[in-house]
C-alpha cells in the first residue's frame, strides 16, 4: 500500500488562495512535466514539480507538499512589509 500524500498548512492556505483542491496538487505531482530540484536556499531534498499551470514544491521522502504557485508567475516580497506581498508575470 502506497503512503498517502501529505499537505503542510502553508500549502492548504495556498490552495484555498488560488481556489484549486487536493485533487489538482496530486493530478500535478502524478501527471508532472517537467521535475527538477528546489532552491539552494531552502532545506535539502526540496523537489519542484510543473504541470499545466501549477508548480508544486514538495519533498519525495517524507511525501509532503510543501507550497503550490502558479507556474510563470513571479511571487515578490517587499523588504517594506511582508503582508503587502506582490504578484506580478514574469519576463521570462
Amino acid at each position: 500500500m502506497s503512503q498517502r500524500w501529505k499537505i503542510c498548512d502553508h500549502a492548504k492556505q495556498r490552495l484555498d488562495e488560488m481556489g484549486l483542491s487536493r485533487r489538482d496538487v496530486l493530478t500535478a505531482l502524478k501527471q508532472r512535466e517537467v521535475e527538477y530540484p528546489g532552491s539552494l536556499r531552502h532545506p535539502e531534498g526540496r523537489r519542484v514539480a510543473c504541470w499545466d499551470r501549477l508548480v508544486v514544491v514538495f519533498n519525495p521522502a517524507t511525501r509532503t507538499v510543501i507550497t503550490v504557485l502558479w507556474r510563470g508567475i513571479e511571487f515578490v516580497r517587499p523588504s517594506v512589509s511582508r503582508a503587502r506581498a506582490q504578484c506580478r508575470i514574469s519576463a521570462r
